[in-house]
């Protein structure tokens, strides 16, 4: 190999370290305990955050209950907000008359009777 290629190389390690590194750094950073710090972080440095994070605290530790049963009513809503609508249609028909049956289904249900049908009785 000549010189050129062999800084090349050296090169090209230095630069995949460095990547390794980055990649590393933004992989501690992404982890979902250090976006929630990090966003705590920002709230409670300004003087609405600090308001709103001690409001919200201060609610959930007196009034537990009604804060879960808040939350389960915004889940819901958003659940059924998001939900696609599924309609379901019911056909109108009349109970008094019978449909006939598909030929697969009529032919599986064609058994003789072993009771005649007897008066009042409907087939």
């Amino acid at each position: 190999m000549t010189a050129g290629a062999r800084d090349l190389e050296r090169d090209v390690e230095a630069s995949r370290a460095r990547l390794d590194g980055t990649l590393d750094r933004l992989q501690a950073r992404l982890n979902p305990s250090s976006i929630v710090e990090e966003f705590v972080g920002t709230t409670r440095r300004s003087e609405a955050g600090v308001a709103l994070y001690d409001g919200a605290l201060h609610a959930v530790r007196h009034n537990p209950l009604s804060v879960l049963l808040i939350a389960g009513g915004v889940m819901l809503l958003l659940r059924q907000v998001t939900k696609p609508s599924v309609r379901v249609y019911r056909a109108e028909r009349d109970p008094d008359v019978r449909t006939p049956l598909q030929p697969s289904v009529q032919a599986s249900l064609d058994v003789p009777r072993r009771y005649s049908a007897g008066a009042g009785s409907t087939p």
